[in-house]
């Protein structure tokens, strides 16, 4: 009777299940790349096993921006779910998500959407009708994923630990506590690596798998599963690359102890021909050839003093295994309050530091950021970037020729679709007549065709075609950005790169790099006048213009 009762709800909140699994044997399941991600596909796997009988005979890692499009497609005929991503699309029949927006869901047959801390939970606590992780590895994976290090006391090295040792003055839950920390930073060190690999317990032969979907594929529902997998991976598999094996925890760990010195007086060196930028080296003869043709090095990370805000260029080199740890600048300036990152590829995030409490309550990050871009609005609205660039963008990114690489000649790519642009951007689509700009409706046959041909496919005459619709960068970045009162993520500069003339009238260059620093100084410049009208006690007033962020903010 409990159990009807339970299905009942179950079957109300994630709607029709027994009606969509119906027939279905075989599911495939796509994933964030991160901790959460993986618990929830694993926590999926487990359900959709126990109570459909229904087998994940694959999983696919996704990742918003580039790698959103170029996701694999799956088989034919299979079940398609999606987890821990606010992004829908058409082919998946479930879509479970833990964020405060989602896009592009209407298509999905299935959906249960709530904000909580992590997605795991939902799916082990409330889709299952029992329990799927323990609820202790529940709180270790909500703490990581919420960033909610200040309610354990957990400090930065906590959070970069490779290496697990069973610490015998502790008790067995701060171990298992501990050890999911060492999950998390393995599984982040690894993330794009390619294996070849048998499961620990035999039953699968993993031929240059991503390891993340490796692991859900191997993994039972708990931390310390997953942690023996990581374990067989480190000691048995093949990769991909010139080294051939994974790096070991105790390599992991040197790579990033370099790393945490390195960014101590980080800096940066700019290709004067593009947008790159690398971690500079005095001793590397192409800086010295870049150096010698004009190319900038500046400093690439700074600290306010008297704000107690980070702000930095780049993340430094990151070729090394594990090198890279989000919280390192926390652990290099434990007085920072604050931090704004400014990523070469199109993205500031700004975020406060997650090991202090917030002293300061009354500044909202993401109402910041809201008024930073209202001063860029009128500006941002009159830079229009065309369907073919937005499609060529997405359809030949890196991380689009990485998977094409990496699959062969079986790689088939999601892409970005037409209705993937009626999802994000139908009210927004703009077309030139005459000596006017007039927005437009983009549903007739012939553009959904061109949308829904892979962009190599496409003759130049049709991109032509798709080169006379465009979309207003302002709404590129707006729709895709999103903020809370301590993190925040303004994305999408980079499509200015295909409006270079929009770009020199504007801002007098030619590079979106350059106006991403003027965003990113205004934000900070933002961040500090606010600073002291709270510190005089003053009420902190925002003025946003009424813009809404309608993307999602992260951790990441």
């Amino acid at each position: 009777m409990i159990k009807k009762y339970i299905q009942y709800i179950n079957e109300t909140g994630m709607r029709d299940l027994s009606k969509i699994t119906k027939g279905h044997k075989e599911c495939e399941i796509w994933m964030h790349i991160d901790l959460d991600g993986c618990t929830s596909a694993i926590s999926m796997k487990e359900f959709l096993k126990n109570y459909y009988q229904i087998t994940t005979i694959d999983c696919h890692k996704i990742q918003y921006g580039g790698m959103e499009f170029a996701t694999e497609k799956g088989k034919p005929g299979t079940l398609k779910v999606l987890v821990d991503f606010s992004h829908g699309k058409p082919m998946f029949q479930i879509q479970n998500d833990h964020h405060q927006n989602q896009v592009g869901a209407e298509y999905t047959q299935s959906t249960y959407f709530k904000p909580s801390r992590s997605n795991v939970e939902i799916i082990s606590g409330e889709i299952s009708y029992s329990d799927i992780f323990t609820p202790q590895d529940i709180e270790m994976i909500q703490t990581i994923d919420s960033a909610n290090f200040l309610k354990y006391d957990i400090k930065p090295e906590d959070v970069e630990n490779a290496i697990f040792k069973y610490e015998k003055g502790e008790s067995a839950q701060k171990n298992r506590f501990m050890m999911g920390f060492v999950v998390n930073r393995l599984l982040l060190a690894y993330k794009n690596k390619n294996i070849t690999v048998k499961s620990l317990d035999g039953k699968r032969n993993h031929v240059n798998r991503n390891i993340l979907e490796c692991l859900v594929l191997d993994s039972n529902a708990s931390l310390y599963s997953m942690f023996n997998n990581l374990k067989n991976y480190i000691k048995n598999a093949k990769t991909d690359d010139k080294a051939g094996v994974l790096a070991t925890p105790e390599e992991i760990t040197k790579n990033l102890s370099e790393y945490v010195e390195r960014m101590k007086n980080y800096k940066y060196i700019e290709n004067p021909q593009n947008d790159e930028v690398n971690e500079y080296d005095p001793t590397n003869w192409r800086h010295q050839k870049l150096t010698a043709s004009g190319a900038k090095v500046g400093p690439g990370i700074h600290f306010d003093e008297k704000y107690k805000i980070i702000s930095q260029y780049g993340g430094g080199a990151l070729f090394k295994p594990g090198s890279y740890d989000r919280y390192v600048p926390f652990k290099n300036f434990p007085d920072a309050e604050f931090i704004c990152i400014i990523w070469p590829m199109g993205l500031i995030q700004a975020s406060c530091n997650p090991f202090k409490e917030k002293k300061i309550k009354d500044i909202n990050l993401g109402e910041i950021a809201k008024e930073v871009l209202a001063k860029h609005e009128q500006m941002f609205r009159k830079y229009y970037i065309s369907l073919e660039s937005i499609k060529k963008e997405f359809e030949t990114s890196q991380e689009w020729n990485k998977m094409q690489k990496s699959g062969g000649e079986d790689y088939e790519g999601v892409g970005f679709k037409f209705n993937d642009l009626k999802s994000f951007y139908f009210d927004c689509i703009f077309k030139k007549e005459g000596s006017k700009i007039v927005n437009v409706d983009i549903s007739n046959p012939e553009i959904q065709k061109l949308m829904d041909e892979p962009y190599y496919n496409l003759t130049q005459d049709q991109k032509d075609i798709l080169s006379g619709f465009k979309i207003p960068v302002w709404e590129l970045i707006v729709r895709n950005s999103g903020g809370h009162p301590s993190i925040t993520n303004l994305t999408g500069f980079n499509f200015m790169k295909y409006n270079k003339n929009a770009l020199k009238i504007g801002y007098g260059t030619e590079k979106y790099t350059d106006v991403l620093k003027i965003v990113g100084r205004d934000l900070i410049n933002t961040l500090k006048e606010k600073i002291d009208i709270a510190n005089k006690g003053e009420e902190v007033v925002y003025n946003t213009k009424g813009i809404e962020l309608k993307g999602m903010e992260t951790n990441e």
